[in-house]
């Protein structure tokens, strides 16, 4: 673990720790329901913590452990290698503040599924610059997974709008917003 492998074919991928927070058991769960259409998927976790033992059963429990994949910890530039293969990119959290590994998913153009509990509603135009689903509604995020996988024209529409949402994040842009705040 730690190394991209060469055989992950296409890819769905979530990072981040591995706690229950981060809702990677939801995304299992989910993945599960839609596998069987998409045999050629694979479901990429990147990230260690005390939970991962805990996915790995659910992964076994599920029967898809073969279409499950633990990656570990990546560097930097693992992660912009993994997110830039990347079919789909999920954040699945139980609650996101806000989620700036949806930035880097939107960056490298990817399309992004988005809890829609916490910020990023805030931020994520559903059906345009990504999706958002209630992660504990892993029939829905199925769904969502489903409906991304079997279209590749709503993948890449959706991932040019996040490239061009992505520039509103840009410091530049952010210094300006503060400038005219403190002005107002």
């Amino acid at each position: 673990e730690g190394d991209l492998p060469a055989d992950l074919g296409r890819y769905v991928l979530a990072l981040g720790r591995v706690v229950p927070k981060k809702g990677f058991d939801l995304l299992i769960r989910g993945f599960a329901q839609v596998a069987a259409r998409h045999p050629d998927v694979t479901l990429a976790i990147s990230g260690d913590g005390p939970s991962l033992g805990d996915l790995r059963s659910l992964a076994d429990e599920l029967a898809i452990h073969d279409r499950v994949r633990f990656l570990g910890r990546l560097s930097r530039s693992q992660v912009a290698s993994a997110m830039a293969s990347a079919e789909v990119f999920v954040m699945p959290s139980r609650v996101e503040p806000f989620g700036i590994v949806l930035l880097e998913a939107w960056r490298d153009g990817r399309a992004v599924i988005a809890t829609s509990k916490g910020g990023p509603p805030e931020f994520v135009d559903e059906g345009r610059t990504g999706l958002l689903v209630n992660p504990f509604d892993t029939l829905a995020l199925g769904q969502a997974l489903d409906r991304l996988l079997a279209d590749p024209q709503l993948r890449d529409e959706i991932g040019r709008a996040a490239q061009e949402r992505v520039r509103d994040f840009s410091w530049p842009v952010i210094a300006d917003q503060y400038q005219d705040l403190y002005r107002a």
